[in-house]
C-alpha cells in the first residue's frame, strides 16, 4: 500500500483479490474497472480499499 494515499498498486490490489495481474490489466483496458489513479512518470495503476469489492465481483470467473 503506498501509506501516502492509501492506494495498493495493481499487483498487491490483484493479490488481494486472489487473482493475477493480467486480469485487472485487461480490464482496465477494457475500461471495465479503472484505477484510482495513475503514476504519471511510471504508469502505475493504483486500487483504493473501496475498490476491493467490485474487482472481486467483476474480476472472479
Amino acid at each position: 500500500m503506498d501509506d501516502r494515499s492509501g492506494r495498493w498498486q495493481i499487483g498487491r490490489s490483484a493479490e488481494l483479490v486472489g487473482l493475477g495481474i493480467p486480469r485487472p490489466r485487461r480490464h482496465d483496458r477494457l475500461r471495465l474497472l479503472e484505477p484510482d489513479g495513475r503514476e504519471a512518470r511510471s504508469g502505475y495503476r493504483y486500487h483504493t480499499r473501496g475498490q476491493t469489492g467490485a474487482c472481486r465481483q467483476r474480476w472472479t470467473p
